[in-house]
């Protein structure tokens, strides 16, 4: 069983397109949490709405900057203890229909894997308000730009050496990798996707990335705080050096 983690902070627009993308799974094997740092905007009544078509949990934390780090972590607090894997997903990345049965197929072979899911950006476009059935055929048909990791990593092939690759909009991780921790809580801003690799990584997690966990990101303009992650990854790199 997966439990997806989904942190959001004043979308309700792009997480209701992505609440309902998830309705078409193939698989329904799952269950979605949403971890709201902080929201006014109609969220809750809109997740509310939609626990009638999904298996949906809710929680809310004060905003005190961009904490998703911390949303992500309270999420994950609230899984089900049946689930053995926890899907960190962004409340604007929309995934095949057919993404838990494939990520299924994956974890077969690869049990112990962090599964980090290609992740390619949709450039600018007007957005239905919310996904039908033919959403995957329609978004995937749009230009974006391709994750650039696809060069670098073979499709499903298992590392165990990766430094800051995964991006935590789309990844599938082992619950047994998240017994002490999620990401950490105390990062405010950039560099909590680099610092959960490093994490990972120190645990002797291996990683799989692959395309038929494909997401794809609709376009919103960046969140300020999170455009600079040079100086976040810098200290983080040092944290987790031998040296």
């Amino acid at each position: 069983m997966f439990s997806f983690v989904i942190p959001t902070h004043e979308r309700e627009a792009n997480l209701r397109r992505v609440l309902s993308a998830l309705t078409f799974q193939t698989d329904d094997d799952f269950e979605v949490i949403v971890a709201d740092d902080g929201s006014t905007d109609g969220t809750a009544a809109m997740v509310r709405e939609m626990a009638e078509r999904l298996p949906l949990k809710y929680c809310w934390n004060r905003h005190e900057g961009a904490r998703s780090a911390l949303a992500r972590s309270l999420g994950t607090k609230l899984r089900d203890k049946k689930a053995t894997h926890v899907w960190f997903l962004d409340s604007d990345i929309v995934i095949p229909k057919d993404a838990v049965a494939q990520a299924k197929k994956i974890i077969a072979k690869h049990p112990d894997a962090v599964l980090s899911g290609r992740y390619d950006w949709l450039n600018k476009y007007v957005w239905p308000y919310e996904c039908g059935a033919d959403y995957w055929e329609m978004f995937s048909a749009l230009l974006f730009e391709p994750d650039h990791r696809t060069v670098s990593f073979d499709n499903e092939t298992v590392h165990t050496h990766y430094g800051c690759v995964i991006l935590g909009g789309n990844v599938v991780c082992p619950v047994r990798w998240l017994r002490e921790r999620a990401f950490d809580e105390t990062i405010i801003g950039g560099g909590q996707d680099g610092e959960f690799s490093y994490y990972l990584q120190s645990l002797g997690a291996p990683l799989v990335f692959s395309d038929t966990i494909r997401g794809l990101h609709m376009w919103h303009p960046l969140n300020r705080l999170l455009r600079d992650t040079s100086m976040a990854l810098k200290l983080i790199r040092a944290r987790y050096s031998k040296g």
